[in-house]
């Protein structure tokens, strides 16, 4: 897929939801169970989330991938979990369209570095790469990330 459709996003619209993401958004990678045979498969994901729709079902206009959900109380989220749209749409996004903060900056080169075609977490706590690389997670995790997550905000 070529950016061509990136340049249809008009600027101020691709600064808005730039700036929009950077207070409201959020890039989150989760580790859920797929099923006992392949074990643990990282999920990542890139949402924001209000009580008002507008900003978001433009979000969903615009990008052309997503989805929008109303939770219980009310607020809503538009949510891209789809690894081809994270990386075909999202990612080219907002290298184009950057945020502002450093905290949100530091979040998105983070979440630009993690392929989950490549990651694969085996029943057996190991950390395998399609390279045949391994790593055992027993030992705690690399050092690479360790020293990345200094960074990282918690929450």
């Amino acid at each position: 897929m070529t950016n061509q459709w990136l340049k249809q996003i008009p600027p101020h619209i691709g600064w808005y939801f730039a700036g929009f993401a950077d207070g409201e958004g959020s890039f989150n990678v989760s580790l859920r169970r797929k099923d006992y045979s392949v074990g643990w498969q990282l999920c990542p994901s890139f949402n924001v989330s209000q009580r008002d729709i507008t900003v978001l079902a433009l979000y969903k206009r615009w990008l052309k991938c997503g989805t929008l959900r109303t939770r219980q109380d009310g607020v809503v989220y538009y949510e891209v979990i789809s690894i081809p749209a994270l990386k075909e749409v999202i990612l080219p996004f907002f290298e184009k369209y950057n945020f502002l903060s450093a905290s949100k900056k530091k979040n998105f080169s983070i979440f630009r570095k993690i392929n989950p075609e490549r990651v694969q977490l085996s029943v057996g706590d190991y950390y395998y790469a399609r390279e045949k690389t391994e790593y055992d997670w027993s030992r705690g995790l690399p050092s690479s990330i360790l020293e990345e997550a200094k960074g990282w905000e918690k929450i």
